[in-house]
């Protein structure tokens, strides 16, 4: 069986993130993955991720305004990555067994962007004088390592200013990848337990994980609150 990672990405930025969410992440993936995987994070604090299980590398902080551009980390032929990845953003939930998302056999697959065209072209525009480029989705990214490492290769600081955001870039570079079924990846602003059968990832966004918890008892079980 090809080997498995899953990846996350834990970077001072923008959101106030914690190493609970990081924690909280590899006890859903625990879960939810019928085979054994290798849990890291890509940090710009190694020394502050020392859970069990998690394993830390070190990326820099590029420092721009929005602190998810750090994902072209994934694909920097460079990182210790190895076989098939899957990525998860810090801010989802999972519901449902994964081992579709990683089983589809593509070598570059993101969830389909909420605003896009399904598998079809990318819908492009503009947001606050940059590209949109919807259609993939990258709160949920699987690849097989060093696939698509021209998006990091290719990148430079300067394109954070071009693209509003990662997903974009994404999109426009690879506009001809499949997407992941939408109906897949419901936001918490649209569904509420008990889950769509198809749901497997819920992309919370707002309110962001930690706040939903105060709010929602089971939301604060389904986010890894059980025992590790």
């Amino acid at each position: 069986m090809t080997p498995l990672t899953v990846a996350c990405v834990f970077v001072r930025g923008n959101y106030a993130y914690s190493l609970d969410y990081v924690v909280r992440l590899e006890r859903m993936a625990r879960r939810y993955l019928s085979r054994p995987f290798r849990f890291v994070c890509l940090t710009d604090q190694p020394e502050a991720v020392s859970a069990a299980n998690i394993e830390a590398i070190a990326i820099p902080n590029l420092r721009l305004t929005q602190a998810f551009w750090h994902k072209v980390f994934l694909f920097d032929p460079t990182m210790p990555l190895y076989g098939r990845v899957l990525y998860l953003d810090l801010d989802t939930l999972i519901v449902a067994p994964l081992d579709p998302l990683v089983d589809t056999g593509d070598p570059f697959i993101c969830a389909a962007d909420l605003f896009g065209n399904g598998d079809g072209p990318p819908v492009v525009g503009f947001k606050d004088g940059r590209v949109v480029c919807q259609k993939h989705q990258g709160s949920v990214i699987v690849f097989d390592a060093g696939a698509v490492a021209d998006l990091y290769t290719d990148w430079s600081p300067s394109l954070a200013n071009h693209y509003y955001g990662c997903d974009d870039w994404m999109s426009e570079r690879y506009p001809d990848a499949p997407v992941l079924p939408l109906a897949w990846f419901p936001r918490i602003s649209q569904v509420q337990p008990p889950w769509p059968a198809e749901a497997k990832v819920i992309l919370v966004k707002k309110p962001k994980n930690h706040l939903a918890a105060q709010q929602w008892d089971w939301f604060d079980a389904q986010w890894g609150g059980w025992a590790a």
